[in-house]
């Protein structure tokens, strides 16, 4: 069972037990609305303010792009190595750039879906 609860559910929840809420539901609400969210927003990151980190071997980690003239987003890794230079889609060796899409933004993957994990309501 997952420990993350969804902010605005748990603040609607507790309202819902008085319609004046008094003392310890009005502290309790108070609470939960200075809790950060349970799934922290991700934000795209502009390529021109940085590009994803490199591996000892100049490869990042998979993320997210989307593009200044395409639609849709892929996912791709940014590679600084002897043979290779720019974005790379998925682990190929197509680069977008080639035929003229240009990446300008990223974002890094969530975390792989693990047996066992799953939510549970």
């Amino acid at each position: 069972m997952s420990d993350l609860i969804d902010r605005q559910a748990a603040i609607n929840a507790i309202d819902k037990l008085s319609d004046e809420p008094i003392g310890y539901l009005e502290a309790a609400i108070d609470a939960l609305v200075d809790l950060p969210s349970a799934q922290p927003e991700s934000k795209w990151i502009p390529c021109s303010e940085r590009l994803p980190e490199l591996d000892e071997d100049g490869y990042s980690d998979k993320v997210l792009v989307c593009f200044a003239n395409f639609t849709g987003c892929e996912i791709c890794e940014y590679r600084d190595c002897d043979d290779c230079h720019g974005w790379y889609v998925g682990d190929t060796d197509d680069n977008p750039e080639d035929i003229g899409i240009h990446v300008v933004a990223w974002m890094p993957l969530p975390e792989p879906y693990k047996e066992g994990e799953q939510n549970e309501d």
